[in-house]
Order: C-alpha cells, then sequence, then structure tokens
C-alpha cells in the first residue's frame, strides 16, 4: 500500500507520503466523509422534504511509522511533514489494484513521536470526497 500527495498548485507529480514497500508501517487509517441534505417543513406536510446537496466533506487521519537511514534523516522528515500542514493537496491512496483519491485535502495537524532512527508520523486532513477520479 502505498499514500501520496500532490500539491494543487504545483504541476509536478505525486510523491510519497507513505510506502509499504519500503517498510513503512500503516498504524490507523480513519476517515469519515458527510454530505449536505437540505431539509424543510412543508406546510401541511406529513413528513419533511429532503434533497441531497452534495456538498461532501471528509476528514482522514493517518498514522504510520516509517525508519530511516540515521536520527538526523529522521528528524529532517519531520520538518517535511509539517511543511504540509495548511497546504492544499490532492491525496492519492493505492492498495493493490484500487486506486482512491482524496481531493482537496487540507492538514489540519501533525503529530510525531521520534525514537532514534525512527519516527510515528501522524496527519490528519480535512478533504473533499473518496473517490476513484483523479483529479485534475
Amino acid at each position: 500500500m502505498q499514500i501520496l500527495y500532490k500539491i494543487v498548485s504545483d504541476s509536478s507529480g505525486y510523491v510519497s507520503l507513505f510506502d509499504e514497500s519500503k517498510g513503512d508501517t500503516l498504524e490507523a487509517d480513519r476517515g469519515s466523509f458527510k454530505g449536505l441534505v437540505q431539509k424543510e417543513s412543508l406546510a401541511f406536510g406529513a413528513s419533511q422534504f429532503r434533497a441531497p446537496r452534495g456538498n461532501v466533506s471528509g476528514s482522514l487521519a493517518l498514522r504510520w511509522t516509517s525508519t530511516y537511514a540515521d536520527s538526523a534523516t529522521a528528524r529532517n522528515s519531520i520538518a517535511t511533514m509539517n511543511m504540509l500542514k495548511l497546504s492544499l493537496l490532492h491525496l492519492k491512496i493505492v492498495d493493490g489494484s484500487v486506486t482512491l483519491y482524496a481531493p482537496n485535502a487540507i492538514s489540519e495537524s501533525y503529530e510525531y513521536d521520534h525514537q532514534g532512527r525512527g519516527v510515528t508520523h501522524s496527519l490528519t486532513f480535512e478533504c473533499d470526497d473518496l473517490t476513484t477520479t483523479q483529479p485534475v
């Protein structure tokens, strides 16, 4: 499994955030998505009017551990992950033959636990809906 990101305003490709094939260990992958539903009381109606308005908002929380060549490289990874905070990103999640996208993701928080050459990174994103269509 891989999780990649692309800065929306940048024309370059996706960059690895997490890669199981390189020894990273995913510890948590939680998400929730909510759509907006318009609800209106109808005069003399037995029930409410309800219509889907779209406007889906989502939240993804990822936590993984990476092991680096040395402690200095591990410390540098913390600065790199912290720079993603409040950046507009497209996330790409690749798991075998399944590829999902979380467009317009903004990392609202970053936490880490640094132990020697290892770092446990935790990023929480607010994003649009989860989709199989690659954002442009």
